[in-house]
């Protein structure tokens, strides 16, 4: 081949890689088969494996994502070699950049009717984490199912399977059922997911819903509402009976933005689900639900009423035909025991008026009815005007302010309630007293008055406008009077609108008038909400005069408030749209903005509304609607804002404006990129700016793509906020290893804080197989952040030798406990290399480490990982350190559903082991758990199998405190969970035969009671008859009191005490039986355990009889000898500097801590013993009130135990009192023996449990 045609031949090929980097960098897709041969195959290797790419499937994937052009990325490509093997045969190397990733491809040529085309191409890239990302979103538009079925597998293989379910969404539906067991824990775009397969979700969830316990629901309720809507649609029914099996177990309030339409698909199995017995099924009703069952019979509907929540029974009854709520309501308020003033008043007002006025007549006779003033008025408003008249017009005359503010609501209910306009012109005379009364009264009233426009005819607005108009000239009107008026404005506008009739509309303007002179324009807000369509016509012909006065006035504030009030249908309305575009020319720059803003709302007209706000005004550029619209829409107009002065109203001609653009940079052509980049470079230099601005101009320049080179002098800048936003900006460059190359030097320095998190943010625009190299500064920086942070990046981004260069950092001698941390924690994510269970199992030997790991989540796992991971966890909680096994056993309470069958051997030995003290407490939390989710009583059996009921020395019986306990706790979570029932018979059976455990069993037996199961309620209540007995005789019915009110919601409280009174309070019988007892156990008890916990000399120095020990009084009747057995003594199991701060913190402020401290509350009256002279210290003191002088609640409950109260006092003595005691002292100071009380208590031996 001569020179010629060699030179020839280089042309050609020449000519064919121009177009192969037009190709790559514009995807001009005419380009793609004047490249490539139809027989062009694009091979790889990965990982030893040769990967072949046809042709058309790299054409899909170069159409599914954005060009580098689209993108803003810089072009930069080169030959790099031509080889000419033959005239039909060369070789080509090339280096190119693609978005983010600089790229060699060697190519095989071949000449084919005169034209060179690319045969074969060889390339090696990983993409880094953001072009990935930018892969995925392609793959989210158009129909790609093919393309990402045959990209997922290599995906998951490389990057984990997090990424490979992200593309799960966009398979097909064959792909994401076989896959979707597999990857479902790693899926977090779950919504897409359910969007585009539903089906396969439904099936999903449904194969594994017969099984599944409380967590599983949980995670498969997730996933059926991931999108709910798409799931109601595609199989209501089925999500129906998913929802009836879920309602045990879990709340289903997802379920609520499609409540109607299920409803009407089966109006039966959502009634069931709402009155299921767990109450969960309440919070999806609604209007919707509500409408869709009206058809139900009344029974039904009755009991869907009594489940709806007190606040939203009158829409429910309003959205019922008026025949058939009295049916359903009068049973409820009616009920017998319940009391006048509990009445819901609200929903008897939406009953009929004759069967209201009978309900109010039977309150009206009840007691508590018309013997309490406040209420026999309320229920009097209810009944026929001619009777509640005459006694609310009473009322309204009333000395009392407040007892008016309360009558004249009253009044206007009364009037409403008959419907008829001649009674509310009666209303309205009666409210003319309100020109002379108190702000608080008239807008009581006022208020009142704006529930009834539907009843007001044109006669009435005279003095309705009065009433307003009185209420706005009062000196002491208040802003809630003032807004009360522009609601009533607003409804007779709306009337006025609905109706035609002028006359609302010219009294609502002329009130719209005087609020505007109080500086209170009306609220329009939301006014497309609830006007009918099409009425916004009408509403802006009744207003059109009086916007056009307006607008000659230069007065836009009703304009632009009837605009932004209507929103979308505004747009509709072509004059009201011209008067915002008026508006622009206000005076007040604050009406400008508004209108600007309102005139560029709307879609269609935004661009030409634009061209002529600019025309008119091109200092407008400076309001961030504008600059918005010209960032991302009118691009056409940026060569206008930044080539020339925008001086006007907002600018001036002194300045250079530079527009604050953010976003919209891929739209830009490259020239109007470089010249923002200028203008903002120059503007950061500028010395006139201050250094705010300087700051902000060097971060927007950041977001500019190819701005590298100019970024870098800035970070030299003298001023450190500067130089910072410099290094900030970096981390978003369009060339992250130029960039992370430069922050490197700044790792080690005073910057180092910010030079780290910008390598972090360019670390995810670096292709995995080379993040090793590219962040070993941060690896060997001599900061521990920047370490941290390095271990951390190549972990989450999968960097192939991730693993490796972790385990050799963790093997480094000398390396500092945070880096050990951070390694230990970054394993999560690569759990599957065996080196990382390696370097787990090492880290668990050391507790300053092991807490990085044992916090994981489960869900962060997949199955067969999860089910190790816990039964690494079970070998921790039987190991010797204590601190690391007691962190296991409580991560175990997470991972109890994959922890191995011996998991609970190895609880109990930790439990009912008593030569350990720091841990049973949190075995006992991981078996609670394991109760809660599972209701396995075997391993609470062993528990009291095992533990002996026996005392050790210096052991105040650590076995049965610890049984105590766990039933302490077990009855709370008997209690709260449905699934740990079952558990507690078995261990009421076990252990009944002792007496001494028949207090807590029963306790554990009323905690298993559920409400909603009558007959076995009733039996089990009946089976504690042989364990209530003696002192425990009235233990059941303590328990079940004190259950009912919290259970079900005050209803039960409201029974047995329906007389309350005038304040609202509930009767004293109530507080004494209801929680006044209960408060004098526990002050009894805390006076009880310290005056136990008192040193001996003192004990020997308390006059009278010598009281018998604990242990004594443990051989006496079992009730007393439980009571003794449970008691627990604060501060006894402490060490002396922690049991003096406990008694120094019950002593309360301003109290002294000692001796005369015991008594929780102020202190009081008391005699000593054996004198009956009284504490000086108490003397003078007034008792509380309802309190009996003589002693404190736990001297009374001393007392009746048949124990001595509190010792005498034996304070410091004041010199002007003799101390108390057993006699009279001289004055001075305290004996040695009281002043060294606290120094005694320090130094007795703690007791351990």
């Amino acid at each position: 081949m001569t020179g010629t045609d060699e030179k020839l031949t280089a042309l050609g090929i020449e000519k064919m890689l121009e177009d192969y980097f037009d190709l790559i960098y514009t995807q001009n897709m005419d380009l793609f088969d004047r490249v490539f041969h139809p027989s062009a195959v694009l091979y790889s290797a990965q990982d030893g494996v040769v990967v072949a790419r046809p042709r058309e499937e790299y054409r899909e994937l170069m159409r599914a994502r954005r060009s580098p052009e689209q993108n803003g990325a810089p072009r930069d490509d080169s030959v790099l070699r031509i080889d000419v093997l033959s005239p039909e045969m060369a070789m080509a190397k090339v280096r190119l950049r693609l978005n983010d990733n600089i790229m060699v491809d060697f190519l095989n040529l071949l000449l084919v009717d005169g034209h060179w085309m690319i045969v074969a191409k060889l390339y090696h890239r990983k993409l880094s984490r953001r072009a990935r990302q930018g892969v995925y979103r392609a793959l989210a538009y158009g129909n790609r199912e093919r393309l990402a079925d045959a990209m997922l597998p290599r995906v998951r293989d490389l990057y984990g399977d997090r990424e490979a379910a992200r593309m799960l969404a966009f398979c097909s539906a064959k792909v994401v059922t076989e896959l979707l067991p597999e990857l479902a824990y790693a899926a977090t775009h779950r919504s897409g997911l359910g969007h585009r397969h539903i089906g396969v979700i439904v099936d999903y969830v449904s194969a594994r819903a017969a099984d599944a316990g409380k967590d599983e629901w949980r995670e498969l309720w997730e996933w059926l509402t991931a999108d709910v809507h798409a799931a109601a649609g595609h199989d209501p029914a089925q999500v129906l009976s998913l929802a009836a099996q879920a309602v045990t177990l879990i709340p289903i309030s997802a379920l609520k933005p499609v409540a109607g339409q299920l409803t009407r698909h089966d109006p039966d199995a959502m009634c069931e689900l709402i009155l299921h017995s767990s109450g969960r099924g309440r919070v999806l009703m609604g209007p919707a639900v509500w409408r869709a069952l009206r058809g139900l019979p009344d029974d039904r509907l009755e009991r869907l009423y009594e489940a709806c929540a007190p606040h939203e029974r009158h829409r429910f009854l309003r959205i019922l035909p008026p025949a058939r709520r009295t049916a359903i309501a009068r049973p409820l308020l009616t009920r017998p025991g319940l009391g006048p003033g509990a009445t819901d008043l609200v929903a008897l007002d939406a009953l009929p008026g004759r069967e209201r006025v009978a309900i109010a007549r039977e309150l009206l006779a009840r007691p508590g009815g018309a013997d309490i003033p406040e209420i026999a008025e309320l229920l009097t408003a209810r009944l026929p005007w001619s009777e509640a008249k005459p006694i609310l017009a009473e009322a309204i005359r009333r000395p009392e302010a407040e007892e008016r503010a309360r009558a004249y609501p009253g009044l206007v209910t009364a009037a409403v309630g008959t419907r008829d306009p001649e009674v509310v012109g009666e209303l309205l005379d009666l409210l003319k007293r309100l020109r002379n009364e108190q702000d608080p009264v008239r807008r009581s009233a006022l208020h009142a008055v704006t529930t009834i426009p539907s009843l007001i005819e044109a006669g009435h607005l005279p003095a309705l406008e009065q009433l307003a108009g009185d209420a706005l000239q009062a000196r002491d009107r208040s802003y809630q009077s003032v807004a009360t008026i522009g609601t009533l404005t607003r409804t007779l506008l709306l009337r006025g609108a609905q109706t035609g009739d002028s006359a609302f509309t010219d009294t609502a303007l002329r009130l719209t008038t005087r609020l505007a002179e109080l500086s209170a324009p009306l609220n329009l807000t939301g006014l497309h909400h609830n006007l009918p369509r099409g009425m916004e016509h009408r509403l802006f012909a009744a207003l059109r005069r009086r916007l056009l006065d307006d607008a000659a006035r230069d007065s836009w504030a009703l304009t632009l408030e009837l605009s932004d009030g209507l929103r979308r249908r505004a747009y509709a309305l072509t004059e009201l749209q011209d008067l915002v575009l008026k508006a622009v020319t206000a005076h007040d720059d604050s009406t400008v903005r508004w209108a600007v803003r309102l005139a560029l709302a709307a879609p269609a007209t935004r661009d030409s509304h634009l061209d002529g706000l600019l025309r008119r005004d091109r200092s407008l550029i400076a309001l961030p609607e504008v600059q918005a619209i010209i960032a991302t829409r009118r691009t056409d107009l940026l060569d206008t804002v930044l080539g020339g002065a925008t001086s006007g109203r907002f600018l001036s001609k002194k300045i250079r404006f530079v527009p604050g653009f953010y976003t919209g940079f891929d739209r830009w052509t490259p020239r109007q990129v470089d010249r923002y980049a200028a203008l903002l470079d120059t503007y950061a230099r500028s010395s006139k700016a201050s250094v705010a601005e300087r700051t902000d101009a060097v971060r927007r320049l950041g977001l500019l793509p190819g701005t590298f080179d100019r970024l870098r002098p800035y970070i030299r800048a003298d001023d450190l906020t500067v130089a910072e936003a410099a290094l900030t900006a970096l981390g978003r460059s369009d060339e992250p290893e130029r960039a992370i190359a430069v922050l490197a030097a700044h790792t080690g320095d005073d910057k180092a804080r910010v030079a780290v998190s910008s390598i972090s943010a360019c670390a995810y625009a670096i292709p995995p197989d080379r993040l090793g190299t590219t962040l070993a500064p941060l690896l060997d920086s001599p900061k521990i952040t920047a370490v941290k942070e390095g271990v951390r990046l190549l972990a989450v981004l999968h960097a192939p030798d991730a693993m490796t260069i972790i385990r050799a950092r963790w093997d480094r001698p000398g390396t500092h406990r945070d880096i050990r941390r951070a390694a230990v924690f970054a394993t999560r994510w690569l759990l599957d290399h065996e080196q990382a269970w390696q370097l787990v199992a090492e880290a668990a030997a050391d507790p300053e480490v092991a807490g990085a790991i044992l916090d994981l989540p489960p869900r962060q796992l997949p199955v067969p990982q999860r089910e190790r991971f816990a039964a690494f966890l079970r070998d921790l909680a039987a190991g010797s350190d204590h601190r690391v096994a007691g962190a296991a056993m409580d991560a175990l309470t997470r991972w109890h559903r994959w922890s191995p069958a011996d998991t609970s051997a190895v609880l109990v030995d930790r439990f009912t082991d008593l030569s350990e003290l720091g841990l049973w407490q949190t075995a006992m939390r991981a078996i609670l758990s394991r109760v809660a989710a599972e209701g396995d009583p075997s391993v609470l059996l062993a528990i009291v199998d095992r533990l002996p009921d026996t005392a050790l020395p210096g052991r105040d019986l650590p076995a049965r405190q610890r049984l105590s306990t766990l039933l302490k706790w077990l009855t709370t979570t008997v209690r709260n969970n449905d699934a740990a029932r079952p558990v507690a018979a078995p261990v009421i059976e076990r252990l009944a035969a002792d007496p001494l455990w028949h207090g807590q069993l029963i306790e554990l037996a009323i905690a298993a009671v559920r409400w909603t199961e009558a007959e076995p309620t009733v039996a089990a209540v009946e089976a504690l008859s042989a364990m209530a007995s003696g002192t425990l005789t009235g233990l059941p019915a303590e328990q079940l009191a004190a259950r009912l009110p919290r259970d079900l919601g005050g209803g039960p409280a409201d029974l047995l005490a329906p007389d309350r009174h005038r304040s609202g309070r509930e009767s004293p019988g109530v507080q004494r039986t209801g929680g006044r007892r209960t408060d004098r156990q526990v002050r009894f008890r805390t006076r009880l355990a310290r005056t136990l916990a008192r040193s001996p000399d003192e004990a020997a120095r308390a006059s009278g009889p010598r009281r018998p020990s604990r242990r004594e009084r443990r051989v006496h009747d079992p009730g007393i000898t439980g009571q003794a057995r449970n008691l627990v003594i604060p501060g006894l199991f402490l060490t002396p500097p922690a049991r003096a701060a406990m008694r120094r913190r019950t002593a309360g402020p301003g109290r002294r801590s000692g001796p005369c401290a015991v008594a929780r509350g102020p202190r009081r009256r008391s005699s000593s013993p054996s004198t009956g002279r009284m504490c000086p210290a108490w003397a003078g003191r007034r008792p509380r009130a309802g309190r009996s002088p003589r002693g404190s609640p736990a001297s009374d409950g001393a007392r009746r135990s048949g124990l001595r109260p509190a010792p005498p006092c034996r304070s410091r003595a004041r010199p002007s009192a003799p101390a108390c005691g057993t006699g009279a002292r001289t004055p001075g100071p305290a004996s040695a023996s009281t002043r060294n009380w606290c120094n005694r208590s320090r130094s007795r031996s703690s007791v351990l449990r």
